[in-house]
């Protein structure tokens, strides 16, 4: 299922996203990654860092090739 930042209190997913970690969505570890790593060598803003990890709704991955985007993206 989706990653979401449910609990709060004491390092919960709540706490963790407002110090700014970026749930994964449904990536699987190893899959955010490789996606996180090719986006990082990119050049990527951090906010489109963010952005591609968003799994309820598509979004571009400027300078990944195809082979590496989740599912829930589409190519731009």
């Amino acid at each position: 299922g989706v990653v979401r930042p449910v609990y709060g209190g004491g390092g919960g997913g709540v706490d963790l996203v407002a110090a700014g970690a970026v749930p994964s969505g449904l990536l699987r570890p190893s899959q955010a990654r490789v996606l996180l790593a090719a986006l990082v060598a990119a050049g990527s803003t951090a906010a489109e860092i963010a952005a591609a990890f968003v799994a309820d709704r598509p979004v571009s991955c400027p300078g990944v090739p195809d082979a590496l985007r989740p599912s829930t993206v589409v190519p731009s």
